[in-house]
């Protein structure tokens, strides 16, 4: 039977058959393949920038309600609709040109609505604007968290955007959790927490119930090593962590395991990106 890395992206949710062909022009097939789907570079969400300060050249993120927004048509091109609306706070006012857009993109521009975006700051016509930013609608009362650490941006393809990537990313991130739960008993169980250090990040998850034999801790995370090759000792791990060591050394991090008072613990140290 072949492990789960191995599996098609179609039996990811949220998958069909178009967005993996859009997939496999990245080169991603497999969910390993999208394990090793490394970001380009990192951004810098944490904070919102008003309207009046932002800089043209340079990327930002606003919350502005809707003003107005309409459709228009313009000679030659491969699209000739173009989306343009007015974003605006109490600082000021900015342009957003969308020129590929679907009706659920759309319904975001309605008047009133209050978006989050983010993109590139560029002048046009001696006016601020933003072309295709990522956006989203947020609650006035009650908008969604700010993120707390640097967001990674990742290739992406035609018709593939940052955030489907994300979704789809994060499912085959699940998994490795999903796979302990799965193999433990019924009176055990599965915590995951984060640690943060000037210097670095971690990951922990820890298992309770079997412990590691101390000849496998040395060499638990070589190609798929796993308590089902110790004869005697119950079905446990089964995690794939040869793959788990090979994402976060590629991530310039280091995984690790060791048994604690109550189990197992599995440690992801991931290095802080300035």
């Amino acid at each position: 039977m072949a492990h789960w890395s191995e599996e098609d992206l179609r039996y990811l949710k949220g998958v069909g058959p178009k967005i993996a062909q859009k997939l496999q022009r990245l080169g991603l097939q497999t969910q390993r393949d999208l394990l090793f789907h490394l970001p380009l570079r990192y951004e810098d969400r944490t904070f919102v920038t008003p309207i009046g300060s932002l800089q043209p050249g340079q990327r930002g993120q606003i919350e502005a309600e809707v003003l107005h927004s309409a459709v228009s048509f313009r000679r030659g091109g491969r699209s000739r609709r173009v989306l343009v609306a007015k974003l605006g706070d109490n600082t000021g006012v900015v342009t957003v040109r969308l020129f590929y857009f679907s009706g659920n993109q759309q319904k975001q521009f309605e008047k009133g609505n209050r978006l989050r975006c983010y993109g590139e700051v560029r002048t046009a016509q001696g006016e601020l604007e933003l072309v295709h930013p990522e956006t989203e609608v947020i609650d006035v009362d009650d908008p969604p968290p700010l993120p707390r650490t640097l967001t990674p941006i990742y290739p992406t393809t035609e018709g593939l955007h940052q955030l489907s990537i994300k979704r789809i990313l994060a499912q085959a991130l699940d998994k490795l959790v999903d796979n302990a739960v799965t193999l433990s008993g019924e009176d055990d169980h599965v915590r995951v927490r984060v640690e943060r250090e000037p210097d670095e990040t971690r990951l922990i998850v820890e298992n309770s119930g079997t412990r590691l034999p101390d000849s496998l801790t040395e060499r638990l995370f070589d190609s798929l090593v796993s308590l089902r090759d110790v004869p005697g000792e119950a079905p446990h791990l089964g995690l794939g962590l040869y793959i788990v060591r090979l994402v976060a050394e590629a991530h310039g991090g280091q995984a690790r395991a060791s048994n604690n008072s109550t189990g197992v613990e599995f440690t992801i140290a991931l290095p802080v990106t300035a």
